[in-house]
This record gives structure tokens, C-alpha cells and sequence, in this order.
């Protein structure tokens, strides 16, 4: 659970972190947007009579901010900048949620209402939804009951400090528990990355040894189909090449020397290859080994 990315690859995981904060905040608008009126009767069931007029107007107002805020990232993501703006635009969006939870705790009674509760699923949903480290969520978190309370403190005329006190420790509660399972999400996304890394880099380098040994066009069709089919060639050159006297000269020169010069000939038989279009075939010991117009 402790692994770390090497200094080369944090941007690229930086960059799929921007990437998948941008496809939560999508959700989470989208979401936000649906649920928000379906959940109309929770103002029904909760409140007196007397203080349901206000209550609608608190959530249908706060919807429309929504339906803005939605239409300002669905701009944004057929230009394609969603991702730039991600991570402000999701603490905005925490924002208007945050504010109205307030706004409805005190239309509805104070800090002891259900909306003030709703703190806690609202920060229980941005922390599954976000791909953020531990110290960013934390933060985040914190900063959401900041505005809450701050709200109430401000604005509640019905304040009373137990209740107060008792959704205060539950939030960070909620928030510090959160935090365990953002750093265990967040280290199995991290070693995820590396694992795909790896892979890649292994697949790299097989279809690069696949390239040298097969033409491209061979190659795929075995990577497509796991078999070759045979094909006639009408005519085509071979060349077939071993260098005089390097049976005596292996006894008597170091075998790394030996093998040192046998890869700067080859390589340099490889540049003319792919100069002309040719196909190296193989090389044995000192014999290197290619063909031209076999090459669709």
C-alpha cells in the first residue's frame, strides 16, 4: 500500500487525476441536477406548514444555480477544458451544496434539523466520488463544514450549542473516517498506475522484439489472429552474408570484444536494410541474412 511513483511518472498520473476528477464532477452535476427536485418531498415530510413556502423557495433556487452550474460544465466539456477546470469547479459545486444545506437547516428549524444531518451523506458522497490524495480531501472536508457551520453560527436564530456541537463532531468524524478509505483508494489507484505502466512497457518491448524478427505487416496479423497465413512470393532477392576467417578469429579475440564488433557490423547492416526497404530475415553466429521484395 506504500508504493510511490517515480519522479518521471507523476505528471502522468497528475494528468489521469485531472482526467477522472473531471468524470466525477460530470456525475456528480448530472446527479445533483436530477435528484435535487426528486427529493421535494423531504421538504414535505420535515416541515411544519408554515415553513415549507420558504423551504421550496430555498431548494428551487438553489436548483436553478445548479441548472447554471450544469450548463457551465457541459460548455465546458464540448470545448474540452473540462479537465482544466475541474478541481475549482468541484469546490464550487460543494459550495452551492454546502450553502443550501445550511440555508435549509435554518429555514427548517436550526441546526438540529435533517438538513443539517444531510451534511454528512453530502460529505460522505463527494469522498467516494473523488480520486483526490488524503491531504486534499481532508482539506476539502474540512473546509465544507468551515462554510456550514460558519452559516449557522451567522445567520441560525434558533441556534443551541448541542446540537451544534453534536453535528460539528460527527462532520469531522465523517471526515477523518473518510479519510482512511481515501488513502487506501488512493494507493491501490497509484499502484493500478504503475501495474498498467508495467504493462505497457512489457507489451512495448514484446511487439518490438515481434518487429525485429517478422515484417509489420506478419506481425499484426499474428498479434490479430494468433496464426500467419502462407503467402506465395513470385520472386524476391536474398542476401546472405558471413564475414572470412571468423572461425580462427573467435579463438583467438575475447568473446565480449568479438561480440562487440559482430553488433556495430550488424547494426550497421540494419541501417541499409531499413534504407532500402529490405527485410532482415536472421543473423547466426557471424552470418547475417536478409531479403528484398518480400515486403507487401
Amino acid at each position: 500500500m506504500g508504493a510511490k511513483l517515480p519522479q518521471d511518472m507523476v505528471e502522468e498520473f497528475a494528468a489521469g487525476i485531472r482526467e477522472e476528477s473531471a468524470r466525477a464532477l460530470w456525475a456528480m452535476n448530472v446527479m445533483a441536477v436530477l435528484i435535487w427536485p426528486l427529493s421535494t418531498p423531504m421538504d414535505v415530510f420535515i416541515a411544519d406548514a408554515s415553513l415549507l413556502p420558504g423551504l421550496l423557495k430555498a431548494r428551487y433556487g438553489f436548483w436553478a444555480i445548479l441548472l447554471c452550474f450544469a450548463a457551465l460544465v457541459f460548455w465546458l466539456r464540448r470545448r474540452g477544458s473540462l479537465v482544466t477546470f475541474a478541481a475549482p469547479l468541484i469546490c464550487l459545486h460543494a459550495l452551492v451544496v454546502v450553502c443550501y444545506l445550511a440555508v435549509a437547516s435554518i429555514l427548517a428549524g436550526g441546526i438540529g434539523s435533517t438538513f443539517a444531518t444531510a451534511l454528512l451523506l453530502g460529505i460522505f458522497a463527494y469522498i467516494v466520488a473523488l480520486p483526490w490524495s488524503m491531504s486534499y480531501m481532508i482539506l476539502f472536508g474540512v473546509s465544507m463544514i468551515g462554510v456550514f457551520n460558519g452559516i449557522i453560527l451567522a445567520f441560525d436564530q434558533n441556534f443551541a450549542w448541542f446540537p451544534f456541537v453534536v453535528n460539528a463532531y460527527l462532520s469531522v468524524t465523517m471526515v477523518f473516517l473518510g479519510a482512511i478509505w481515501i488513502r487506501t483508494s488512493h494507493a491501490i489507484r497509484v499502484q493500478s498506475f504503475l501495474y498498467q505502466k508495467q504493462v505497457e512497457q512489457e507489451k512495448a518491448r514484446s511487439e518490438s522484439l515481434l518487429l525485429n524478427i517478422l515484417p509489420e505487416d506478419v506481425a499484426e496479423e499474428l498479434k490479430a489472429t494468433g496464426r500467419v497465413e502462407a503467402r506465395h512470393i513470385g520472386a524476391c532477392s536474398i542476401l546472405f552474408t558471413d564475414f572470412v576467417g571468423f572461425t580462427k578469429m573467435s579463438g583467438r579475440v575475447q568473446a565480449r570484444a568479438l561480440v562487440d564488433s559482430l553488433d556495430q557490423a550488424f547494426t550497421r547492416f540494419d541501417v541499409i536494410v531499413q534504407r532500402w526497404g529490405l527485410e532482415k530475415l536472421k543473423t547466426i553466429g557471424d552470418a547475417y541474412m536478409c531479403a528484398g521484395g518480400v515486403l507487401g
